[in-house]
């Protein structure tokens, strides 16, 4: 599991190669000229805020580089909540530059860290949660010193009214790797789940591990569709623009850069 984590984590901070028979000043040349005219989001995913010497998978962000890329967040341009995006994306009425912040799996930290930090942005985002760690108090397994957000928690947090729970399935596996019926059950009974406990409806939702191809499907797509969901979202590092599928939004994956690491980062994925 943990270096499943650790690939994803390389993919989504790099990407893959452009295509090598193009110079590599003309290459530059062109995403420069494309992010001086695009109009689109950068969906932003993290996982933890918080402060530890163990962090093999670059999960963790500490508190005060997480303060200093919301600034540059603030001055780069504006925030959008992610329930917003299906309407924007249909309606092809994207900003010059807009964001937003998201988290995966719902630790404890996105609450007592991260929440206040945003509060002080007055920065809008969503945390995607695994129901099954939330009614049981088990481990995450791929760090068993780790829980996830009570459910009293999760109240606590989606009561805020500027940060939005969205699903991302009950027991967090590799949906592409099941069969249907399985991916159908993990997709429905987190949304079910999710919503009798906080008594809202969740709209958005995010593959775990989030490649196409390996982690979720087109069929995985069409189940998150029937569900009732009304997006869904991946982990690739470009921005969202108007020819982006809805079902599978791309994400940028954020580490513990300074702000100007973070902004070069910022750039580079909104010329792709």
């Amino acid at each position: 599991m943990l270096s499943e984590i650790a690939n994803n984590r390389v993919r989504a901070t790099t990407g893959n190669a452009e295509c090598t028979g193009v110079p590599r000043v003309l290459r530059g040349t062109r995403r420069r000229f494309r992010g001086m005219f695009r109009r689109g989001v950068i969906v932003l995913v993290y996982h933890r805020i918080g402060s530890t010497a163990h962090d093999p998978d670059n999960l963790v962000v500490s508190p005060a580089r997480f303060a200093e890329q919301l600034d540059v967040l603030k001055r780069w341009g504006v925030g959008i909540p992610t329930r917003d995006l299906p309407a924007l994306l249909a309606q092809r009425r994207f900003p010059r530059r807009g964001y937003a912040i998201t988290f995966d799996d719902g630790y404890v930290d996105n609450l007592t860290c991260a929440k206040p930090l945003l509060e002080k942005a007055a920065t809008p985002a969503t945390v995607f949660v695994s129901s099954g760690f939330t009614s049981t108090g088990k481990p995450f397994p791929w760090d068993e010193s780790l829980t996830g957000m009570s459910r009293a928690q999760l109240r606590e947090i989606s009561d805020s009214g500027l940060i939005d729970i969205g699903g991302h399935t009950h027991n967090h596996p590799r949906l592409g790797e099941l069969q249907q019926e399985e991916q159908a059950r993990e997709i429905a009974q987190c949304k079910g789940e999710l919503e009798e406990f906080l008594g809202k409806k969740i709209s958005t939702f995010a593959y775990p591990f989030g490649w196409y191809g390996t982690d979720y499907t087109d069929t995985t797509k069409r189940l998150v569709s029937e569900a009732g969901y009304s997006c869904a979202f991946a982990v690739r590092p470009a921005p969202l623009v108007d020819e982006s599928d809805v079902y599978g939004m791309p994400r940028c994956w954020v580490a513990d850069w300074d702000g100007d690491e973070f902004a070069r980062r910022l750039s580079d994925w909104y010329s792709r």
